[in-house]
């Protein structure tokens, strides 16, 4: 998918085996404080799966997201993929979250 275009269906962008996919991502993850950092690189989004691993990690769990909705970082790091510190938002609930960014 090209920078900056959305989405228009809601399935999940999942490889065919999602379980290799998680035990390689799995093997990329570092412990940093509360978080589970894929790389141990914080301020980057690392990819899993053909999309941004936490993305990857939510779908996995959760199922697909919609077109209009977010996954929001709780804990403020791009790199974290910790499942607790996921949240599914909606575009303008993302947005207003990160309004004093």
């Amino acid at each position: 998918m090209p920078h900056g275009s959305y989405r228009t269906d809601a399935r999940p962008l999942i490889a065919e085996r999602p379980t290799d996919q998680l035990a390689n991502l799995g093997k990329r993850v570092v412990v940093m404080g509360d978080c589970y950092v894929v790389d141990g690189e914080p301020d980057r989004y690392p990819y899993a799966g053909g999309t941004h691993a936490y993305r990857f990690v939510w779908e996995s769990i959760h199922g697909p997201v919609g077109c209009d909705d977010h996954i929001h970082h709780v804990c403020r790091t791009k790199g974290c993929i910790r499942p607790d510190h996921l949240q599914r938002l909606t575009r303008r609930e993302h947005y207003d979250e990160h309004a004093d960014d």
